[in-house]
């Protein structure tokens, strides 16, 4: 080899030892973001890509009471209603597979559809903009899908369909049943087939399913109490659609790349996903442009003893993924990490 290629070949390697170094350090700053936090409750796993590069992805807390098992970074988690864009790139699929459209209506994809009901359709669904309550009180058997669809089509609207943004678990309640109904796999094959297998969400399964192999399933807590554990958990049509998904940091960074241009999801669908309906409403996620801020398209959730945010800023490349074991009321440990991370990163 030439001295100029060894030249070249030696800054190269410093370029990476410095990359290397630069990652390590941004990690143990990250680092000193979240263990403080354990001190007020904190348990959970966080997960930090930047520029495609996993720089943070490390477990906090226990997995469970007895054993006080450390979580390791794999730990699967309910993820809550970041399930919704799933929800919601699962629907445009079967739009392009011309199984349903956004412009679907609730009187042609369900029976017995009340009067006021019947113009509200899919994209409404999807971005909570059909006049759908957030109150409701079911009275029915949640394991029987048209009860459920049927009780909730008994509430009155809030405002007129495509008038107002109502955030409503219902919306995807209503979504998740229209799937059933329409597509022949099944609501929960449907979402395998066509959001975790190509997307590789490798460990992404349904709360009622039983562990994996070799799991060390963690517990649920709320202030500091157990109250079971991730898996097996109810999964009726009163979580189908609105929650219900257990899963890894690593399967939700996997999710979350379906908005890169090199995804197995096409342009057209990517950009009507985060396209913004009504106020930050897109399909499932919101989509937030504050002043001096980076954009931020982003979805949290929360179930019994579970919770997280999946927060992802396309023009700084930005991914920071928050999921956790332990509820405790007044604790928004997950929207402080993921503020901190990108205050660290792009205005400190």
């Amino acid at each position: 080899m030439s001295t100029r290629l060894v030249c070249i070949a030696a800054l190269m390697m410093t370029g990476a030892a410095r990359a290397a170094d630069d990652a390590k350090s941004l990690s143990k700053r990250i680092d000193g973001i979240v263990t403080p936090l354990t001190k007020n409750g904190f348990s959970g796993c966080v997960l930090v890509d930047l520029d495609g590069d996993v720089i943070h992805r490390k477990g906090y807390g226990i997995t469970d009471p007895k054993s006080k098992t450390k979580l390791a970074p794999t730990a699967r988690f309910d993820i809550g209603s970041i399930i919704k864009p799933m929800v919601a790139l699962a629907t445009l699929e079967l739009a392009r597979l011309g199984t349903l459209q956004l412009d679907s209506k609730l009187g042609t994809l369900l029976k017995d559809v009340p009067e006021d009901k019947k113009e509200i359709t899919v994209e409404q669904l999807l971005s909570h903009t059909g006049g759908i309550s957030k109150s409701y009180d079911l009275k029915v058997d949640t394991m029987k899908r048209d009860a459920v669809v049927a009780d909730l089509l008994k509430i009155g609207l809030e405002a007129p369909p495509g008038t107002k943004h109502i955030y409503s678990n219902a919306n995807y309640f209503l979504m998740a049943a229209i799937i059933d109904v329409v597509d022949k796999r099944g609501y929960e094959d449907t979402m395998r087939e066509l959001v975790f297998k190509p997307l590789n969400m490798r460990t992404a399964r349904f709360s009622s399913d039983p562990p994996l192999k070799g799991e060390k399933v963690p517990s649920r807590f709320e202030s500091r109490a157990a109250i079971g554990q991730m898996v097996p958990w109810p999964h009726g049509w009163a979580h189908r659609g609105a929650t219900g998904v257990v899963c890894s940091v690593d399967d939700l960074l996997a999710f979350r790349k379906a908005l890169d241009a090199d995804s197995p999801i096409g342009p057209d669908e990517r950009e009507d996903w985060i396209k913004i309906r009504k106020e930050d409403s897109a399909l499932g996620w919101s989509v937030l442009s504050n002043p001096g801020r980076p954009k931020l398209i982003v979805h949290g959730g929360s179930s019994p003893g579970s919770k997280g945010l999946l927060a992802y800023y396309p023009e700084k490349d930005l991914t920071v993924v928050v999921l956790s074991n332990h509820i405790v009321p007044g604790n928004i440990d997950e929207w402080q990490i993921a503020n901190s991370i990108r205050d660290l990163l792009f205005v400190n």
